[in-house]
């Protein structure tokens, strides 16, 4: 799979958990995830950004700390506040950011 359709499917996910129809499991359900590996994510778009595997330094991070300390919920994430919201809506614009710098 190409890198673009693995973003768009990141991508896709993230449009619906901020519409309320979708949940995180993490990197069992992110295609970049699948495509770059759960371990050294190497060529991933987002580590290449960042410069940090395992989404580090991303709106996904804070999201997925936030879920940890204040819904007790590592593994089925979805939105459950309107910080989880805010959150959720920073990621997707991250991805979305990155959209731009992949190439078809």
């Amino acid at each position: 799979m190409k890198t673009v359709v693995s973003l768009d499917k990141s991508i896709e996910k993230w449009e619906n958990i901020v519409s309320g129809n979708g949940m995180d499991f993490g990197a069992d359900n992110c295609e970049l995830c699948h495509k770059f590996g759960k371990v050294g994510c190497f060529n991933c778009p987002v580590k290449e950004k960042t410069g940090f595997g395992s989404c580090y330094e991303t709106p996904f991070a804070k999201w997925r700390n936030h879920h940890k300390e204040v819904h007790s919920n590592m593994f089925s994430r979805k939105v459950e506040c309107k910080v989880c919201l805010r959150l959720a809506k920073e990621e997707l614009a991250f991805l979305k950011g990155l959209r731009k710098k992949v190439k078809e």
